[in-house]
């Protein structure tokens, strides 16, 4: 499956696991070129979380409270990405649902054609 690369990528992963973190260090490039649609690969999402937190804590957050938030930020930047729909997953359903939206709409005319010709009978 493919997921767009996070604009956030940098060289650490969690808070303070890096001497590099919060570093001006150039952010790591995403691990997959960009595919066109209905293509599948997997795309490495990194977050750098000292360097939310420090940002949160410059915008006038609690340092406890920084961290809990960057730390979130980073589990919702790395969450596990086959439990998310892909634009080929989400074409496929639509496909699926068109059809199954056709059939009902022929069974409802064949059943109405039915009764027409049933209440013709009785004229």
């Amino acid at each position: 499956m493919y997921s767009a690369p996070s604009s956030f990528a940098a060289p650490c992963v969690g808070i303070g696991q890096s001497p590099k973190c919060g570093s001006s260090a150039k952010p790591a490039a995403p691990s997959a070129p960009d595919l066109p649609h209905g293509d599948t690969a997997t795309a490495t999402t990194t977050f750098d979380a000292l360097a939310a937190a420090r940002a949160l804590e410059a915008a006038g957050i609690e340092r406890r409270q920084a961290e809990a938030i960057a730390e979130g930020m980073r589990e919702a930047a790395t969450a596990d990405r086959d439990e998310l729909a892909t634009k080929t997953d989400l074409a496929t359903l639509e496909a699926r649902m068109y059809r199954a939206l056709w059939i009902q709409g022929g069974a409802i005319v064949a059943i109405l054609g039915g009764f027409i010709a049933i209440a013709a009978e009785f004229k």
